[in-house]
C-alpha cells in the first residue's frame, strides 16, 4: 500500500509515494522545524489567537449575560477548563476535493480533530472520520439553528447530527462578540444544547478575532481563523478539504462541498488563500494534503 502526500520541495500541489508511515513520521518527513518555530513566533504576537482566550470552554451555569460578562477579558477566568496542547491536529474543510479521497483513518489519527458548521461524517466515514474534537459554528449557522429551535419539521435534524458528534465535543461559538441580537441567538443554543442533556461543551472567545491583518486578506474565510487558532495549541498541523478549485490536482471534476451537488462558488478570496496556504506547505510550517490519501 502506498499513501500519497504533499510534498514540501514542490512548487505546488504535486504527489510523490511512499509506504506506509506513522503519522508521527509523516510530521517529521514534511515538517520544517524552524519554519515552523517562525511562523508560531509570528502568530502569537497577535493577542486575537491565543487559545487561553479564543476559546474558553464554559462548564458553568448559564445565563443571558454569559458572554457580555466576559467580554474582552484579558486573563482567562479562573472557572474555565484549560483546552490543553495537543501533538497532531487535523483540520477540515469542506472541499468536494475530499470525495473519493479514502483520507478518514488518516484524519482521525490525529489527537485533536477541527471541523466547520456541522459538516457531516455520516455516509462519507471512509473521506473525512468520524473523530471531531472541536467543531467550529459560525453566526449564520446559528442564526439557522434558531429558527429550528422551536420547529418540529428541522429540529429532529439537528438533534440527529449533535448526537453523532464526538462525546465531549466542543461547540466554539467563534463569532460570538457581534451584535446583542447575535449573542442572544447564541445563548439560547447554548441553552438548548444543555437542556437537552447533549455529552457537548460549549467554548467561545473573549472578543472578536481579527485575522485581516494577519493574513493581509479582506474577509478571510473561517478556515483561516481556525489554522490561525489552532497554531497557538497544536504542534503539528494537517489540512484537509482546503482547495478552492472545481477541478481536483488529478483533473476529476469537483462539487463545492463533499457532501452536496451545489454549483462551485467561492464568497472569500479563495485565490489568495490558497496561495498562503500552499507557501505554508511548501516551507513545511503545516501540512496540506489535496490528493487521495490511499
Amino acid at each position: 500500500m502506498t499513501r500519497l502526500v504533499v510534498g514540501v520541495n514542490n512548487s505546488n500541489f504535486s504527489t510523490h509515494t511512499h509506504t506506509e508511515l506513522s503519522l508521527s513520521e509523516r510530521f517529521n518527513r514534511h515538517i520544517n522545524q524552524q519554519a515552523l518555530v517562525k511562523f508560531k513566533q509570528k502568530i502569537v504576537k497577535y493577542r486575537w489567537f491565543d487559545a487561553k482566550l479564543c476559546i474558553l470552554l464554559y462548564d458553568g451555569h448559564l445565563h443571558s449575560k454569559m458572554f457580555k460578562n466576559w467580554y474582552n477579558r484579558k486573563t482567562r477566568p479562573k472557572d474555565s477548563p484549560h483546552l490543553g496542547t495537543y501533538d497532531t491536529c487535523a483540520i477540515v474543510g469542506n472541499s468536494g476535493v475530499l470525495k473519493h479521497s479514502h483520507c478518514g483513518k488518516e484524519i482521525d489519527e490525529h489527537d485533536f480533530v477541527i471541523r466547520n458548521n456541522m459538516a457531516p461524517t455520516e455516509g462519507f466515514e471512509n473521506d473525512v472520520g468520524t473523530k471531531t474534537s472541536l467543531m467550529s459554528i459560525n453566526s449564520a449557522l446559528v442564526s439557522q439553528i434558531n429558527m429550528c429551535l422551536e420547529n418540529a419539521t428541522c429540529l429532529p435534524t439537528y438533534l440527529k447530527k449533535f448526537k453523532r458528534l464526538t462525546n465531549n465535543t466542543i461547540l466554539w461559538f467563534s463569532k460570538v462578540f457581534s451584535p446583542s441580537k447575535s449573542q442572544k441567538q447564541y445563548y439560547n443554543f447554548a441553552e438548548f444544547v444543555k437542556n437537552s442533556s447533549l455529552p457537548l461543551r460549549i467554548g467561545f472567545p473573549t472578543g472578536k478575532i481579527v485575522t485581516t491583518w494577519f493574513w493581509k486578506l479582506n474577509h478571510p474565510s473561517s478556515g483561516l481563523l481556525t489554522v490561525s487558532v489552532a497554531a497557538t495549541f497544536c504542534r503539528n498541523i494537517t489540512l484537509y478539504g482546503f482547495y478552492p478549485y472545481s477541478t481536483s490536482p488529478s483533473g476529476r471534476q469537483l462539487t463545492y462541498h463533499y457532501y452536496d451537488n451545489f454549483p462551485f462558488k467561492n464568497t472569500h478570496d479563495m485565490n489568495s488563500e490558497h496561495k498562503k496556504l500552499t507557501k505554508l506547505n511548501k516551507t513545511g510550517v503545516i501540512r496540506v494534503i489535496t490528493n487521495d490519501c490511499n
